[in-house]
């Protein structure tokens, strides 16, 4: 019997990838680009440490808030 989480998670990720989502892990989120409260682009860092602009319609960030507070107020935020 596979953990909840596992359970849960795969049938999720195969449903998204069969639709079309691009997942991305083993990636680090360096920084958010945000225009008039939207998210426009992610910067990330690979593996080999290559940073990468995601852009893409919706934008899940899976890591504790706590984090994500620090990446936001660090960020790029554009009110127009």
């Amino acid at each position: 019997m596979k953990p909840t989480s596992e359970a849960w998670f795969n049938h999720w990720k195969i449903h998204l990838e069969n639709n079309g989502v691009k997942l991305n892990f083993g990636m680090m989120l360096d920084s958010i680009k945000i225009i008039n409260n939207k998210v426009v682009s992610a910067v990330v860092i690979d593996s080999i440490e290559s940073r990468i602009i995601v852009e893409a319609d919706y934008y899940v960030f899976s890591l504790p808030v706590e984090v994500l507070s620090i990446i936001v107020e660090n960020s790029r935020i554009t009110r127009i």
